[in-house]
Order: structure tokens, then C-alpha cells, then sequence
């Protein structure tokens, strides 16, 4: 599921994309993911859209600090990424 300016939008996807998002996760200390510092500001001054990520974890859901859309903090880039090619490649269609 993702959420783009207040507009939720739930899609499936495919095993092989479902894969790669976990195999990301698993990279990430879930736990910390909210301590991560984001690279850029320009979410402050509305130069860029505000993000963040959210990891459910055993029935926990650990959410990342916030950061510039297009610029996660590194540990959160991967994971981002794919989520990213997922959500255009899904509206392309």
C-alpha cells in the first residue's frame, strides 16, 4: 500500500517484486529506522515532498524518520528504490 498526498492506493504485486522488498527489509534495523537522518531538508521549505517509510514487523510497525521524497537516508535507499520502480511501473500500466 502506498500513500501519495493523502490518496491510498493498494496494488498487488509480484512474487519476484514481493522478494526483493523483503530481502531489502531484512537489511534494516527496523527498531532504529526512526533515529536514521535524512540527507536533505527541502521538505522544510516545501522544495520537496515529505516521506517516510513504514516496516510491519511481528505485528509492530516501526516507521522511519521523515525525509525528502527522492532522497531517503542511505540505510532506507534500497528499499526505497524498489518501492519506487514498483508504484511507476504499476501506474504506467
Amino acid at each position: 500500500m502506498s500513500s501519495i498526498n493523502g490518496n491510498i492506493n493498494s496494488q498487488e504485486i509480484s512474487q519476484n517484486d514481493w522478494s526483493k522488498i523483503l530481502e531489502y527489509t531484512e537489511e534494516i534495523n527496523a527498531e532504529n529506522i526512526s533515529k536514521l537522518e535524512a540527507p536533505t531538508t527541502k521538505r522544510f521549505s516545501d522544495a520537496a515532498l515529505a516521506s517516510n517509510i513504514t516496516i510491519t514487523k511481528n505485528g509492530t510497525d516501526y516507521q522511519s524518520s521523515t525525509f525528502d521524497s527522492g532522497n531517503p537516508p542511505l540505510e532506507l535507499k534500497k528499499l526505497y528504490d524498489e518501492i519506487q520502480r514498483i508504484i511507476k511501473t504499476k501506474k504506467s500500466k
